[in-house]
C-alpha cells in the first residue's frame, strides 16, 4: 500500500512541477510562494481585518494570528519528526523555481501556516457573524494556491 501511495506522490509532484507547466505559471506560481514567506501575506490580511473590521475584525484576525502561529509551530515540529527529504534531493527531474529550502518538505510550513490562518480567521467568522463572508472563501482560495504553489516550484 505505501508503494502505490509513494508512485501516486510523486506521478502527481511530476504533473504539477513538470507537466502541467507554462512561463505565465512560472511567474504566477513564483509570486504566491514568494507571498507566503514568513507569513507574510496573511499579517497583512490579518491586520488590514484588524484595522478595517472594528471589534469583530480584530477578534477573527486575532484567532487567525493564533492559527498563524500554530501552524508555522506544528509544521516545523513535525517536520523534524519526520525528516522527509524534498523533491529536488530525492526526484529526478524537478524544476527548481526557488532556492533551495534548507529545511524537511514535510509538511510544507506555507501550506500549514497558510490554511492555519485562513481556517482560523474563518471559523471566528462563521461563529461571530453566523456566516462566512466572501473574503473568507477568499482566503481559503489563496491558502490553496499558495500550497500548490509549493510543488510546482519544486519543493513539496
Amino acid at each position: 500500500m505505501m508503494g502505490f501511495i509513494g508512485s501516486l506522490d510523486q506521478f502527481l509532484f511530476h504533473l504539477a512541477n513538470g507537466a502541467w507547466v507554462s512561463p505565465m505559471l512560472d511567474r504566477l506560481m513564483l509570486t504566491l510562494s514568494v507571498t507566503g514567506n514568513a507569513g507574510a501575506v496573511w499579517l497583512g490580511l490579518l491586520g488590514a481585518l484588524a484595522i478595517l473590521g472594528g471589534n469583530t475584525g480584530r477578534r477573527m484576525a486575532l484567532a487567525g494570528l493564533v492559527g498563524l502561529a500554530a501552524g508555522f509551530l506544528a509544521s516545523d515540529l513535525v517536520k523534524e519528526i519526520t525528516m522527509r527529504p524534498r523533491p529536488f534531493a530525492a526526484l529526478p527531474d524537478v524544476r527548481l523555481l526557488v532556492p533551495e529550502p534548507g529545511s524537511y518538505a514535510f509538511p510544507s510550513g506555507h501550506a500549514t501556516s497558510a490554511f492555519a490562518a485562513a481556517s482560523g480567521t474563518v471559523l471566528a467568522a462563521k461563529r461571530l457573524l453566523g456566516r462566512v463572508p466572501a473574503w473568507g472563501w477568499g482566503m481559503l482560495a489563496l491558502a490553496a494556491a499558495i500550497a500548490y504553489s509549493r510543488i510546482y516550484v519544486g519543493v513539496h
